[in-house]
């Protein structure tokens, strides 16, 4: 299973449609997450560049994806953005790795 952070903008006919007909979305993004095998830990709303933020967790990659295209795919969104968490133990994983690892690797000079 993989923790994703995702992050959205609204369109401002979105806006527009919320005014109009407010609703709590909450139990709608948990249907469409739930729909593709994931979790929502957590939901938000919120104020600055983006209009909000939920952290899931799904079985694949795979899994997230398709749901964000069919989140995309109805046009309610400006911005979308996925990124991919871990947790501190794969991070300390990583770093183990990264200082163990045979790959020569410099930075270059310019």
């Amino acid at each position: 299973m993989n923790s994703f952070m995702l992050r959205w903008k609204l369109k401002d006919e979105t806006f527009a449609k919320l005014i109009a007909n407010p609703v709590n979305r909450r139990e709608y993004a948990r249907q469409l997450i739930e729909g593709f095998g994931g979790i929502m830990e957590t939901y938000h709303f919120a104020i600055g560049e983006y209009d909000g933020y939920a952290v899931v967790t799904f079985p694949s990659n795979t899994a997230m994806y398709a749901c964000q295209i069919k989140a995309l795919a109805t046009g309610a969104f400006d911005r979308w953005e996925s990124t991919l968490l871990l947790t501190p133990e794969e991070a300390e994983q990583a770093m183990i790795r990264a200082g163990t690892g045979e790959v020569n690797y410099r930075a270059l000079n310019v």
